[in-house]
């Protein structure tokens, strides 16, 4: 791959990655209630389910999905499904007495590589941009280098984030509102699930 087309597509990756969404909002919210190490790990998780979703596009899985009405929105509505579930997680963290909900190194690239695995976009997102970067004749080389650099991407733009959210100071303001934040959060994603679902059935 000539390195003008390497740059063209960590250019597409790192606008798709950036454009704001639920995966913003868990990273956002794995770094609030656990800790920076935690939204790393959900931008690790994040990154491994956009490389997952490459490698499936690079295989030809991708095209299984999007042309698979019935498959692609049970993915879609299994998406809501944990969404809500993020939310009513956060919307418990945000009670006054509630104890702090634990999010784990584990626990955060668990969130982050479900919130990527079970949004379907993402499929149809690595079709339209691997179509413009993979010939029928690429070997090999050229597959690997289209998935590590998507996951990558993906994964350090996010890290990038969680590393804004977790310095000191700006951890320290989190913190004094995190009940409120908190429900922000849940509000924010039980809408992004509700949108979902209406866009889907």
């Amino acid at each position: 791959m000539a390195i003008s087309q390497w740059l063209a597509l960590c250019a597409i990756c790192l606008l798709g990655a950036a454009s704001p969404g639920p995966s913003l909002a868990v990273v956002l919210q794995s770094t609030l209630s656990g800790s920076r190490r935690a939204g790393i790990a959900t931008a690790m998780g994040h990154g491994f389910g956009v490389a997952f979703y490459a490698l499936l596009t690079v295989c030809g899985l991708g095209i299984l999905v999007a042309g698979l009405p019935v498959l692609y929105a049970t993915i879609k509505l299994a998406g809501a499904a944990y969404l809500l579930w993020l939310a009513f997680c956060a919307w418990r963290a945000g009670e006054p007495d509630a104890a702090e909900l634990p999010s784990s190194g584990r626990t955060g690239f668990r969130r982050g590589a479900l919130v990527a695995l079970l949004n379907p976009k993402l499929a149809i997102f690595m079709l339209a941009l691997f179509s413009q970067f993979l010939a029928p004749d690429a070997g090999l080389l050229h597959a690997a280098i289209l998935v590590v650099t998507a996951g990558a991407i993906d994964a350090l733009w996010y890290t990038a984030i969680a590393l804004a959210a977790g310095t000191t100071a700006v951890q320290r303001g989190l913190t004094r509102r995190a009940p409120v934040l908190n429900r922000c959060f849940a509000i924010l994603l039980a809408a992004l699930a509700a949108w979902v679902i209406a866009t889907t059935l």
